[in-house]
């Protein structure tokens, strides 16, 4: 851009991209050259460049019309394709194998379920094992589903040190306690072989982890390690970072993220946790988010790109997302709008896809793929912070504005720290080439 001074001499200002992401916790004009006042619904790439992102596509429909997705797991197996598992909120299980094809199938594994409290999963032994606090601990091999009413009850379940872990059972008392099973054989648990981690403390255990060395039971306001699976030592690690939801949890080769009531953290498996969403701190307060409702969001990876679906005060279900660039030199955050609910990807041969359950229709839909969410237009916002082309006392009127792009997209100007728009201009880049 440059802009002619009051007294006539010519300033230049270059936005050097956005590779510093979004930035809502500073004002407006403090923020970094390349940091933005929004980025919605916007794809960064490693040079700080922007794009729309891609829409959402319609997979198929599920049961009736009411119905709705509350949890969604992909079982990898090992000698047939992955079946991507949902639980809808008519109480039944369903499976598909052709979740890649026009039209794909949804076979039935049981009836007769919870219709609000969603399942959580785990692979075991080449079996799918599951529980939400409500229903039966229970497995399914594929053709069998089989209920063990005499297993713990419980939300959350984890498999670690070779046993199936259980957390999250109902009742005076137990929602501090975690239930192990036999060493290799997940059907089975001791009459003995649990452990309440810090009972009394007036906290609940809400998901529960691992990394290689230890089980990590998380409490809403803080987490442990059990690092001896035999004698169930254990140890506080955080203090001050608990997690809200299950499904929140995200592995990978830096540490395990986890939402907390105060931002997105990582346990790098050494110490507290690190709270790494500073710049879009404004959004974890109860009047941004449904704390109520924490516990259903969800977390998926896109490529280099981590994210969070979660519920805003307004909702009762997931309906904005939150995405991290942790392998980006600045590790910047953008903002999404999907109506997911309940996300899992899967990989079939080579295709990777990022499947989400629709927070107000029975739809299962693939994420980042085409140009309307599901026909729906939907539009992409890039909003930079205040210039004042160094010379703030001075009136500066606008020359000219240098843009690099493709496509057909609008730039609005404001000025004088207003918030109304004071020229709107149609831009179109409708070439091949950039």
């Amino acid at each position: 851009m440059s802009t002619m001074l009051q007294d006539g001499a010519q300033i230049q200002a270059k936005q050097p991209g956005f590779g510093g992401g979004v930035n809502i916790r500073d004002v407006p004009s403090a923020l970094e050259e390349d940091e933005a006042i929004a980025l919605a619904n916007i794809i960064l790439d490693e040079r700080g460049g922007v794009s729309k992102r891609q829409g959402s596509t319609l997979i198929s429909t599920v049961g009736t019309g009411t119905d709705r997705i509350l949890s969604i797991y992909t079982w990898y197996r090992v000698a047939s394709d992955p079946h991507v598992i949902i639980h809808l909120s008519d109480g039944s299980l369903r499976y598909s194998t052709n979740y890649d094809t026009g039209s794909p199938s949804w076979t039935t594994i049981a009836t007769g379920k919870s219709t609000s409290a969603p399942y959580n999963f785990e692979t075991y032994l080449d079996r799918l094992y599951m529980s939400n606090g409500v229903n039966n601990y229970a497995k399914w091999d594929g053709t069998t589903f089989t209920e063990m009413g005499s297993n713990p009850k419980g939300k959350y379940l984890k498999l670690w040190k070779d046993s199936m872990w259980v957390s999250g059972v109902e009742g005076s008392g137990l929602e501090n306690r975690i239930y192990s099973s036999n060493v290799g054989d997940p059907d089975t648990f001791g009459a003995s072989s649990f452990v309440d981690i810090f009972k009394g403390d007036g906290d609940r255990i809400k998901a529960l982890g691992a990394d290689a060395n230890a089980l990590i039971p998380f409490k809403q306001r803080r987490f442990f390690i059990i690092f001896d699976p035999v004698t169930f030592a254990n140890r506080l690690m955080d203090s001050e970072k608990g997690c809200e939801s299950h499904r929140s949890l995200l592995y990978s080769e830096e540490g395990i993220y986890f939402l907390s009531s105060v931002g997105i953290c990582v346990y790098f498996g050494d110490g507290p946790a690190e709270m790494i969403s500073g710049k879009i701190q404004p959004l974890f307060t109860a009047s941004q988010l449904n704390y109520t409702a924490l516990d259903l969001a969800c977390s998926y990876q896109d490529g280099v790109r981590f994210g969070w679906s979660l519920p805003e005060a307004s909702s009762a279900v997931p309906n904005l997302q939150i995405e991290y660039y942790p392998r980006y030199d600045k590790k910047p955050w953008t903002f999404h709008r999907l109506p997911a609910r309940a996300m899992a990807s899967v990989r079939k041969q080579t295709n990777v896809l990022l499947l989400y359950g629709h927070n107000a229709s029975n739809k299962v839909e693939k994420a980042f793929v085409g140009s309307t969410d599901d026909g729906t237009a939907f539009q992409a916002l890039v909003e930079v912070g205040w210039y004042d082309f160094n010379s703030p006392l001075n009136w500066k009127y606008l020359n000219r504005v240098k843009l690099v792009g493709r496509g057909k997209f609008e730039i609005q100007f404001k000025r004088n720290f207003e918030t109304a728009i004071k020229r709107n201009r149609l831009i179109d880049f409708s070439g091949g080439t950039d």
